[in-house]
């Protein structure tokens, strides 16, 4: 499938306003609304407090995805707050799935850093294997999103040369997270960057240049490609999630 640009940010009721596809032996194709009231209902198995946030929606209607704040007492939310989401599709070019991510409060951009597939294939069996699928991704959100906020942490402490830098953009375009527009606009983002709080010459103003990139130029591939980023990021500064130590989360 190629990139899709999202249209205008659009309401609930807009999510369902393309006709859907008619199901076929192997494909079942789930409504976008649908999808937001099992999302719901995969909150409620978890009893998480979700308020909805946004939605987009493709032009042609085949993917949409959605957004909601995540309450979670026990983290601070200082300079960002939880957020989680679904994406679904109905052109088979990829599976229903979550993702968690924090929402930078300086400057808006969403840091995602988890996305699971809930379904692999959209089989007749979906509809009742959604919401426990959901709820069973989003059961460890809090102990994500505190090892999240240590891989923040990291990336504010490490220091970012220019040459260093420069590497990593390249290393950003290698992997097709960048193409040749978004390698120039990720490179100026960081030299001049549009917030004061990320003038320090660290991995953290780094991830912004990423994220305010593909903030700007791409939308439903934008979850997948943050991912890949912070992939490489977590190398260089040496990060590694599964070694945060999760007790005393407060």
């Amino acid at each position: 499938m190629a990139k899709l640009k999202a249209t205008d940010t659009v309401t609930i009721d807009q999510l369902d306003i393309h006709p859907l596809p008619a199901p076929t032996k192997t494909f079942m194709p789930v409504a976008h609304g649908r999808v937001h009231e099992l999302f719901k209902e995969a909150a409620g198995i978890n009893k998480q407090a979700i308020r909805p946030a946004w939605f987009k929606l493709a032009p042609n209607g085949e993917v949409a995805m959605g957004c909601y704040d995540l309450d979670l007492p026990n983290l601070d939310t200082t300079e960002s707050k939880a957020q989680v989401g679904w994406i679904n599709s109905w052109d088979k070019s990829f599976s229903a799935r979550t993702y968690m991510a924090e929402e930078i409060r300086v400057c808006s951009n969403g840091m995602v850093f988890a996305i699971k597939v809930v379904a692999r294939k959209h089989t007749t069996e979906i509809l009742a294997d959604l919401p426990g699928l959901i709820a069973k991704a989003l059961g460890d959100a809090e102990r994500r999103f505190f090892g999240n906020r240590q891989r923040i942490q990291a990336y504010k402490g490490t220091e970012l040369k220019d040459k260093d830098a420069d590497h990593l953009l390249m290393e950003h375009w290698r992997r097709g997270i960048f193409g040749d527009r978004q390698l120039k606009a990720a490179h100026d983002e960081y030299r001049e960057p549009g917030f004061q709080a990320f003038r320090p010459r660290n991995v953290w103003s780094f991830h912004n240049a990423v994220t305010e990139t593909l903030k700007r130029s791409i939308a439903f591939d934008a979850p997948h490609l943050t991912t890949v980023s912070n992939d490489l990021l977590d190398a260089f500064v040496g990060f590694d999630e599964s070694k945060v130590q999760y007790a005393g989360v407060n």
